[in-house]
């Protein structure tokens, strides 16, 4: 009887988790991303320890708390460079490595990282996953990853030779050494092999997923999409004023590779009465600025800044469509997404796997670089009030049935191989 009593102790001891993550501090959708997947670790009882860079201060609930064990290890996330940087990060490498040994978790999560060749030797400790939210280790190009800037189109290329070929025409490895364009095809290379001889990848999307895919048809990760979070409650249709069509909105980070010259360049194919709000920051807000000026479009421009959750979703009410130009290959493109989810049309660049969650109605893609076609397709959906008012409809009822977040956590969790529930999660 006593023996059955501690194994049902046992049994009920909550499960453990060490998750290796960047910079949480850091504002991009990936990052947005890991919070969310943490959180609902959380919620579903799993102990978790994690390995990162920096502390930050708030989590999604608001502070951390005392629910997880921090390993804040910057080091490891360094890239290394020289013998002596090399040298530091194969020394953290073989720390994150003991820790494992130590811990003894029952899962180790990679929720944002580069491949790394310490991973493979985690699963004789621990199962082991690992999340891909970005096509940027499968191309040794410079950023904006993918996007060839003279032929404007995206690469589909692998990394290897060919890749020397396409630098001959496009210049995307930069004006690099020749032997340092081959270490960067080569790590590339490298990281793409990697990720393929992990035991457990998640996608998330099937264009990142392809981009590690090409060529070797046995691996094939699993594809969840990211949980898409709700800015706010949609606003009903009839309650938009008719005025906010002729807003356009640019929400992300102010950089060339997500857009805004683009944005820009598509505002001065729109009648005088559009204009657009910038919401984010970035190192080229000055440049972004200095070109609405070059454009005569600085009465029709606002740079908003990055705003809270909750001003965001204010904001949203104000404007009639989301612009998401990016120039680089977007592994999910979640800004689009969320749009959706509070009742906002969407027109973006086909970058990437943002095509996947576009329905074609109330979020539209044109080619990437195509600004006529954008401008196009954004008065395609405002020109009218009325036709307005139901793509702003049907974009709610639209995410309301693409981005169910049960359904998604439901299968990461399968996917992780994790037999907990995020029951306690918010929808």
């Amino acid at each position: 009887m006593k023996g059955g009593h501690e194994h049902q102790a046992t049994r009920e001891q909550p499960k453990t988790a060490l998750a290796v993550c960047g910079d949480l501090s850091f504002p991009s959708g990936s990052q947005i991303y890991v919070l969310e997947i943490i959180r609902d670790l959380l919620a579903a009882g799993i102990k978790l320890s994690l390995w990162t860079p920096t502390k930050p201060e708030n989590s999604p609930s608001g502070t951390w708390g005392d629910e997880i064990q921090w390993f804040v290890r910057p080091a490891f996330f360094r890239h290394g460079l020289g013998v002596t940087g090399k040298l530091r990060r194969t020394r953290e490498e073989a720390r994150f490595l003991g820790l494992v040994r130590r811990m003894k978790p029952e899962n180790c999560l990679v929720l944002a990282d580069w491949p790394r060749l310490v991973y493979l030797f985690v699963p004789r400790r621990a199962r082991f996953a690992f999340l891909l939210h970005e096509v940027g280790p499968s191309c040794p190009g410079l950023p904006p990853h993918r996007f060839l800037r003279k032929s404007r189109t995206m690469c589909t290329r692998p990394p290897g030779p060919g890749c020397l070929a396409v630098d001959r025409s496009e210049g995307c490895l930069g004006q690099r050494p020749f032997w340092r364009k081959l270490q960067s095809i080569v790590r590339s290379a490298w990281a793409v092999r990697l990720v393929r001889r992990l035991r457990v990848v998640v996608a998330n999307s099937r264009y990142t997923a392809q981009m590690y895919k090409q060529g070797s048809p046995r691996f094939d990760p699993a594809i969840v999409h990211p949980p898409v979070i709700t800015l706010s409650t949609a606003v009903g249709a009839q309650q938009k004023d008719p005025q906010a069509r002729f807003h356009i909105g640019f929400i992300g980070r102010v950089e060339e590779e997500k857009g805004i010259f683009e944005a820009l360049e598509i505002l001065t194919c729109l009648p005088e009465a559009y204009g657009l709000a910038a919401i984010g920051e970035g190192a080229a807000r000055e440049r972004a600025q200095q070109r609405a000026q070059e454009l005569g479009l600085a009465a029709r421009v606002q740079f908003l800044g990055w705003l809270g959750r909750d001003e965001l979703s204010n904001a949203l009410r104000e404007i009639g469509v989301v612009l998401v130009p990016s120039i680089w290959a977007e592994g999910f493109g979640m800004v689009g997404a969320e749009a959706l989810c509070s009742g906002t049309p969407v027109v973006a660049y086909d970058a990437g796997g943002v095509g996947e969650w576009c329905d074609g109605s109330s979020s539209r893609v044109v080619g990437v670089g195509d600004r006529a076609g954008a401008a196009a397709q954004i008065i395609a959906l405002t020109a009218d009030a009325g036709a307005w008012r139901n793509a702003c409809r049907a974009a709610a009822e639209h995410a309301a049935r693409r981005f169910d977040a049960a359904a998604q956590r439901k299968r990461l969790f399968s996917a992780l191989g994790l037999n907990g529930s995020p029951h306690a999660a918010a929808p």
